[in-house]
């Protein structure tokens, strides 16, 4: 994915390049329209300078004729035309000087133009003058007028040679200006595109190239999901939240639902769990809600087995998207182990009974339960007798059948509330719950007559017998499980010995 860092520079990048854009567009339209309105303005002056000349020969052109009028009526047409020519002329020409807004002269002239005015302005003044006198004489034959249509001859020469190049310096100076103001928008133009390559160069491209980074590592993700899930020891799930939906799966997985759940299916992975799961558990409702768990054992059903399943489940954002990634492990094999190794654990491999340890835990529960509950218990200590005997002369498989033999008869015997273990090589002990003096001295004689049937049956050249001692708790006694052994085992060596004395009579 995009680092936060290069995301960090590129909107910084993109910003600043956005904001030079957007300046460099609002200032090239403040100087397109400086543009036009210096268009305009120019126009204007150069308009109005040329008309000057225009009128300054109107205003010869009056003078003379009110000079030359034959009559009252003609020569007060001339006066009124020099009135107005000479008028507009005086308007202009202060308009041009100092600026005027009604006929769109800024009036700001450059240092050759004020120039240029000044030398026009003593031929403008005499002029001027001349043509305001000549409006005041009304007696044809007056010399004055004489004389101010001289002066008015003599300087109009000059004037108009002065305003021409007034009005070449105008039109020098706003071509001028025209000119910057083009090159400038020109220049403008030119950074707008700079800066659009540089954005291209340093922005767009890398961005592009992080996209495309972006989306290779996206896929390369993909694909390493892929593959781990197809190595994975497990069958994996990715599903889509809330509704289930597999998004991918292994090929475990699909040997694990016998491809009954499909991809891209929005039912079958619910049923699959809805018809397969034997156990009560809420895998389902945990998987809709989103919770996260770990090895929660399922039992599920396939069609011609049962399979005790760990199903474990992590969440995860996959595509903007809730995700889960369910994991589902045939543990069947390993619980059988579990229950073959705990049978080991607690049972006497030749015999078949309780093991020593076991064995004294049972005996442990017992005693302190009867002392709770004041029931009678009874314990005896069991020696196989003549073992050594058997196993010396017919061998030690043979002693190992008169063992099961023994071990058989005492099981066969016990109640469904009894308990037998090994105690040691031909050391048995028995443990009679809630059981008197009376009925235990019952069951051992069972015991003994199923023994000896044994001999009979098998015709063994040998005593098969069990030398016992038992003894009962009295509840209100502070006895353990280890006194009652011992006290058990005193009894079994007196039960030995008069055994011995009665074979030696």
């Amino acid at each position: 994915m995009i680092e936060k860092g290069k995301i960090s520079l590129l909107r910084r990048r993109y910003i600043l390049a956005l904001s030079i854009i957007a300046f460099l567009v609002v200032f090239s339209q403040v100087v397109i329209q400086y543009t036009i309105q210096q268009e305009s303005s120019y126009s204007m002056v150069i308009n109005i300078a040329g008309r000057q000349r225009m009128l300054s020969q109107q205003i010869v052109k009056s003078a003379f004729g009110v000079e030359q009028a034959n009559d009252i009526a003609e020569r007060s047409f001339y006066i009124e035309g020099l009135k107005e020519s000479t008028a507009l002329w005086q308007y202009s020409h202060n308009g041009l000087l100092l600026g005027d807004e009604k006929l769109g002269l800024p009036g700001h002239n450059s240092v050759t133009i004020m120039s240029l005015y000044s030398k026009a302005e003593p031929y403008y003044q005499r002029i001027l003058t001349s043509a305001k006198d000549l409006i005041k004489r009304e007696d044809k034959k007056d010399p004055g007028i004489t004389y101010n249509l001289r002066v008015i001859k003599d300087n109009e020469e000059s004037f108009l040679k002065l305003m021409d190049d007034i009005v070449n310096q105008y039109t020098i100076e706003a071509n001028y200006k025209i000119f910057l103001i083009r090159t400038t928008e020109i220049i403008l133009l030119l950074v707008t595109f700079l800066v659009l390559a540089l954005e291209v160069r340093f922005i767009f491209v890398p961005a592009e190239r992080s996209i495309n980074d972006s989306f290779n590592k996206i896929n390369e993700n993909h694909e390493n999901i892929r593959k781990l899930f197809e190595v994975a020891p497990a069958a994996l799930f990715l599903i889509r939240l809330p509704d289930l939906l597999v998004l991918q799966m292994n090929s475990l997985a699909e040997q694990f639902t016998s491809s009954s759940v499909k991809i891209n299916d929005p039912h079958s992975f619910s049923k699959f769990f809805e018809n397969n799961l034997e156990n009560e558990c809420n895998l389902i409702e945990n998987m809709m809600e989103g919770n996260v768990f770990a090895d929660e054992e399922a039992v599920l059903k396939s069609k011609d087995s049962i399979k005790v399943v760990l199903v474990s489940a992590s969440t995860l954002s996959y595509e903007n998207t809730p995700a889960m990634i369910l994991s589902m492990m045939d543990i069947s094999r390993q619980k059988n182990a579990e229950i073959i190794l705990k049978k080991y654990a607690t049972i006497d491999e030749l015999t078949g009974l309780l093991n020593r340890r076991s064995g004294k835990i049972i005996l442990d529960n017992a005693v302190e339960r009867s002392k709770a509950e004041q029931q009678s218990l009874a314990v005896s200590f069991c020696d196989i007798d003549g073992l050594k005997y058997v196993n010396d002369t017919f061998g030690h498989d043979e002693g190992d059948w008169y063992i099961v033999a023994i071990a058989e008869a005492i099981k066969s015997n016990l109640r469904e509330d009894d308990f037998a273990f090994r105690y040691g090589g031909d050391e048995l002990i028995l443990i009679f719950t809630n059981c008197d003096e009376e009925r235990s001295r019952v069951i051992i004689k069972r015991i003994n007559n199923s023994i000896e049937r044994k001999k009979n049956e098998f015709e063994k050249p040998y005593n098969m017998s069990l030398s016992i001692g038992t003894v009962h708790l009295i509840s209100k006694e502070n006895t353990t499980a280890d006194d009652l052994i011992a006290k058990a085992d005193n009894l079994m060596y007196e039960e030995k010995k008069r055994k011995k004395v009665q074979r030696l009579n």
